[in-house]
């Protein structure tokens, strides 16, 4: 995902930036498959966490809060 955004001027990484309805992505980075572990849709930003929408959390679609420390950059809707 991350470097689909890349080819396309779309992909960040950090959070600076990060807004309502783009997508984050948590793992350690994106220089290998693998090193990518989920991509969530952001519903809101707060100082500490963001609030995000995504699925297969016990096999549902879930709005939780995660912390920032979680995601390591996120592609602009």
């Amino acid at each position: 995902m991350y470097n689909w955004g890349s080819r396309y001027g779309r992909s960040h990484l950090g959070l600076n930036g990060v807004g309502p309805g783009d997508l984050v992505l948590s793992g350690t980075g994106p220089t290998e498959r693998k090193t990518s572990k989920r991509a969530d849709i952001v519903v809101e930003v707060q100082d500490d966490h963001l609030r995000v929408i995504g699925g297969d959390i016990k096999g549902r679609v879930v709005e939780r809060d995660v912390k920032r420390s979680e995601f390591y950059g996120w592609v602009d809707a």
